[in-house]
């Protein structure tokens, strides 16, 4: 359980534009849930283009709290295909199941996402917890401005993050 609300603004320029990511993170973990639960939603990421469609290509997470590496396994990217916060069969995950970690980083790489110009997409992380230590906590953050990859689709403007509100 946790929280995890930030807000990334990605910026780039063009001769005619101006090109932006913004990326807005919210907690959707459950004050409690059960050890050895499947398909736990863990985090929300909003993800809106300005300017022109962005490609992302790696995002990195972080996880705090007292949870450890053990703690958590197939951590996954679902694209939350009706924007409802919620798992569910017509959502498509995208990048790989995520299973080990060290130090509490989740790297999802060699990703193909698209947001559309002036569009807004949402993903959501889930995760399922094993037999680990009951009453450890976790949530998930995008702690700094080289965890999300991005480039614009048209001009190829590789975008740096910009973090724009504080951490949870």
């Amino acid at each position: 359980t946790g929280s995890s609300n930030i807000t990334l603004t990605s910026t780039g320029s063009s001769t005619s534009e101006i090109l932006s990511l913004s990326v807005t993170g919210t907690s959707l973990a459950p004050a409690t849930k059960a050890i050895n639960s499947a398909n736990i939603t863990a985090m929300r990421l909003n993800l809106t283009a300005g300017g022109e469609g962005m490609n992302i290509s790696v995002i990195r997470l972080a996880r705090n709290e007292s949870a450890a590496d053990a703690d958590l396994t197939n951590v996954r990217l679902i694209n939350d295909t009706d924007a409802d916060g919620a798992f569910d069969t017509s959502d498509e995950q995208i990048g790989p199941t995520i299973n080990a970690t060290s130090g509490g980083e989740y790297i999802f790489g060699g990703l193909t996402y698209n947001v559309p110009a002036g569009g807004t997409k949402s993903l959501i992380v889930v995760v399922n917890t094993t037999a680990g230590t009951a009453g450890r906590t976790y949530r998930f953050n995008v702690n700094s401005t080289d965890f999300i990859n991005t480039i614009s689709q048209t001009t190829a403007l590789n975008t740096t993050e910009t973090l724009t509100t504080p951490l949870s």
